[in-house]
C-alpha cells in the first residue's frame, strides 16, 4: 500500500508488526524510538522489503540539545534506516535573528549527512522568503 506511508511510533509498534507487510515505507519518529534499536530492526525482519525512514521532527527541547544529532545519526547508523527525514529546527519563533539562525543550521545538517545517508530534505521557514532560501540552498 505505498499512497500510505504510516508514522510508527513507540505505541503503535506492535500493531504496526502485525501490518508492516502491508506497506512499503514507514516513518518512525527518533524521539519516541530511540531506544526501541531491536524492536525497529525486527520490522525488517517481518517485511524484508520495508524502506525504513527515520524522522528528526521532535519537540523543540529534544532538537535544541547539542547531542541529540549525534545521537540521531548513531541511532540512524545502528538501525540501518533507508532514509532519513531531516532537520527539523524551530522556525516559527518570534525572534527573526533566530529563526534565520535554525534556517541555516537545518541546511547545514542537511547537508553534512547528505554524505553518509539518503536524505529527505525537510524545507525549513515559517515564511515564504525562508522557504525560499532554503530551497535554494538545497538545491
Amino acid at each position: 500500500m505505498d499512497y500510505f506511508i504510516p508514522i510508527v511510533g513507540k505505541d503503535a509498534l506492535s500493531y504496526f508488526r502485525e501490518v508492516c507487510t502491508d506497506f512499503d515505507y514507514a516513518i518512525i519518529p527518533y524521539y519516541e524510538a530511540y531506544h526501541l534499536v531491536r524492536e525497529v530492526k525486527e520490522l525488517r525482519e517481518l517485511n524484508p522489503d520495508i524502506k525504513l525512514i527515520l524522522s528528526s521532527i521532535m519537540p523543540d527541547e529534544y532538537l535544541e540539545k547539542p547531542e541529540t544529532l549525534k545521537y540521531f545519526v548513531k541511532y540512524a547508523e545502528e538501525v540501518g534506516f533507508d532514509y532519513i527525514l531531516v532537520w527539523d529546527l524551530p522556525t516559527y519563533l518570534d525572534d527573526m535573528e533566530e529563526r534565520w539562525r535554525n534556517t541555516r543550521k537545518s541546511i547545514e545538517v542537511i547537508s553534512s549527512l547528505k554524505h553518509k545517508f539518503k536524505v529527505i530534505p525537510l524545507v525549513k521557514g515559517a515564511y515564504p522568503e525562508q522557504k525560499r532560501y532554503a530551497c535554494e540552498e538545497l538545491n
